[in-house]
């Protein structure tokens, strides 16, 4: 029997993370790197300008409170003001566990290579307090929102 828990994308919503033995093999850097390719051509064909900068936000999770408290610290340490640190949350895992979460916002050019620099600084931290990198993700406002959003009530 392995430690490592392989899956593809459909499957890793569905794994619990108390079930992901090997954190390092998980936080998989070749993985992650398709991923962003992915996200970033997406955004691109809906329209992103790639000059554009925009808001990032990664997902970290943890079955343990004080290693993520500790990994928080250490992030902080690391990157500082150049990233915004969300609180972490309690929350229940697919299996009804209970697993912590914590999300960072930094802002970036939509490029895959800009965004990967930042998270291969943070799976080494990771890997070293048993967090799991959740991905990244981000919302793009259309300009046709933002016109309804600057619409005084009465005006519509």
């Amino acid at each position: 029997m392995t430690d490592k828990v392989v899956m593809n994308e459909e499957e890793a919503d569905e794994v619990p993370l108390a079930a992901i033995k090997d954190v390092a093999f998980f936080n998989d850097l070749e993985e992650i790197r398709t991923e962003s390719e992915t996200i970033v051509n997406d955004l691109l064909q809906d329209g992103a300008s790639p000059e554009e900068v925009i808001e990032i936000e990664h997902f970290f999770a943890c079955t343990d409170f004080n290693k993520l408290e500790k990994f928080v610290v250490e992030i902080d340490g690391i990157f500082g003001e150049n990233i915004d640190i969300g609180d972490a949350e309690e929350t229940e895992d697919v299996d009804g566990s209970t697993i912590f979460t914590v999300d960072f916002a930094s802002w970036h050019k939509i490029d895959a290579d800009e965004i990967m620099q930042e998270i291969e600084k943070f799976i080494p931290v990771c890997n070293q307090y048993d967090v799991v990198y959740d991905s990244w993700g981000t919302q793009l406002d259309d300009e046709e929102d933002l016109e309804e959003d600057e619409t005084a009530p009465g005006d519509k």
